[in-house]
């Protein structure tokens, strides 16, 4: 009895947890439209992107997937140097932080593909 009510306690946790949710269409369009503009080798047009959708670089080069890469991957293997060094500058890819493991905030990435 105790074995039941335990599995179903886990299964009403897993079910309501937000990365079982369905992302909103205007979120996911806004960072498709960060993923295209990575590619594009245009650090302007990225700038803009991200300013338009108020998304910032480090929020993007850390959280960012696009098509199963990070987002600064996903730039270099198309080519796009320009905009992927800066993702790496103004992202602080580069840089060493120090976080406290029992940080409770999200830390699920934001994963497109298009």
């Amino acid at each position: 009895m105790k074995r039941t009510f335990v599995l179903a306690g886990a299964a009403v946790v897993m079910l309501s947890t937000p990365a079982l949710a369905a992302m909103d269409p205007q979120i996911e369009n806004a960072l498709i439209a960060v993923c295209k503009a990575s590619i594009s080798n245009k650090p302007f047009v990225l700038s803009g992107t991200l300013k338009e959708h108020r998304l910032s670089y480090p929020v993007v080069a850390d959280k960012l997937v696009c098509n199963g890469q990070s987002v600064y991957n996903f730039a270099m293997d198309r080519g796009a140097d320009r905009t992927a060094a800066q993702i790496f500058s103004r992202g602080r890819m580069g840089v060493v932080t120090i976080e406290d493991l029992s940080k409770t905030a999200s830390n699920t990435d934001w994963s497109v593909s298009f």
